[in-house]
């Protein structure tokens, strides 16, 4: 690696050619020697200064090679010369270069210990190289190319993310935000429970018989309330990990109705009874495979089956609640969803959801 001060350039080893260049293009401004990439001389300049400069800039460019690559440029003698026979060996746009660096992006996948942070930067080395060989990708392209990259184990949020768009398109940035949050949430989620598996605001106390969080990172319905259930079967169906910290055993399933006051009924089907469980949770996932659509997005949500509003509401501050005229006012509770942005506890929030009744 060469180095002089803050100044650090990382040794190419015949991979990720931008990058590398980049570096020493922008140590070269920082150290005056850009005109050597051009190889003019300025007239104002005799030849022997500009001689010394031009070395010192192929010795910096040298000395961050790998044996093996200054190999292939050792008979150049200039700056610009050197730069031009690695441009022709690495960023030639041939067509075998693409094909390596298109397999290359589409059998990227995210390492199953591996941080969004990494996955992204690995993601954006190899589109980058594409686009120096002429091979360009739209902001939604690079988007949903993303969310293909990851492990199975993010199935559920890539339905989420998938589903959150009123519009329909996707951008990288979104994207990778939803996809930060999930992470924090997984990381935090064996530190406090009760605020890894759905934020909840500690000034309002709710009977938990009656509170549903809607979270994108569980894959089924749950509630540790036999008497929530419409239909019920007991039953050993297996046990789950809550909150990476301890298992729960399924004792039962089957079916929760929640009337809403436009006359219609969700439905929840498959609701797993798990005893063990501090909160009832509503899985978007599950939602989605029933036929469920919840998008957000304006400063609106809403939630459809087909042709049909199930819910809808707007954004007040900072919270996603329902139109006062989708209240169920006369009912045992009203159904409000509320997007939870803040936690007693200060912690960032995970972009989970919070259902209640009230």
């Amino acid at each position: 690696m060469t180095e002089e001060g803050k100044g650090k350039i990382e040794k190419f080893s015949g991979m990720n050619f931008q990058w590398w260049k980049m570096q020493v293009e922008d140590y070269l401004y920082q150290k005056d020697l850009y005109l050597l990439l051009v190889g003019e001389k300025p007239e104002a300049m005799n030849a022997s200064e500009w001689a010394i400069l031009d070395r010192k800039a192929l010795a910096t460019i040298r000395l961050s090679l790998t044996p093996q690559v200054a190999f292939n440029i050792s008979k150049e003698k200039t700056t610009a010369a050197v730069m031009k026979a690695l441009e022709k060996l690495y960023e030639k746009p041939s067509a075998s270069n693409k094909v390596f660096l298109m397999k290359k992006l589409f059998n990227m996948r995210m390492s199953e210990n591996g941080s969004v942070v990494d996955h992204l930067n690995d993601f954006n080395g190899v589109t980058n190289q594409l686009e120096s060989v002429d091979v360009n990708f739209d902001d939604e392209i690079r988007a949903l190319l993303f969310l293909c990259s990851l492990l199975n184990s993010w199935n559920n949020l890539v339905t989420t993310v998938s589903n959150s768009t009123i519009s329909g398109t996707l951008t990288l940035n979104d994207v990778v935000s939803s996809v930060m949050n999930d992470e924090m949430r997984r990381k935090t989620i064996g530190d406090d429970i009760s605020s890894s598996i759905a934020l909840s605001v500690e000034s309002r106390v709710y009977d938990n018989f009656k509170v549903w969080y809607v979270d994108s990172g569980v894959s089924i319905h749950c509630t540790p309330h036999r008497d929530c259930f419409s239909d019920y079967v007991h039953g050993d169906y297996g046990h789950v990990t809550v909150g990476n910290i301890y298992q729960g055993s399924i004792v039962g399933k089957e079916k929760i109705e929640i009337k809403l006051s436009n006359g219609g009924t969700l439905i929840l089907n498959d609701v797993r009874h798990i005893p063990e469980l501090q909160k009832n949770l509503i899985s978007v996932s599950g939602l989605d495979r029933e036929g469920y659509f919840v998008a957000f997005g304006e400063k609106q949500w809403k939630v459809t089956k087909g042709s049909m509003v199930v819910a809808r509401g707007e954004r007040v501050g900072t919270l996603y609640t329902l139109l006062d005229t989708w209240l169920n006012t006369n009912g045992p509770g009203n159904f409000v969803l509320c997007m939870v942005v803040s936690s007693s506890s200060g912690k960032k929030p995970t972009g989970s959801f919070l259902c209640y009744y009230v």
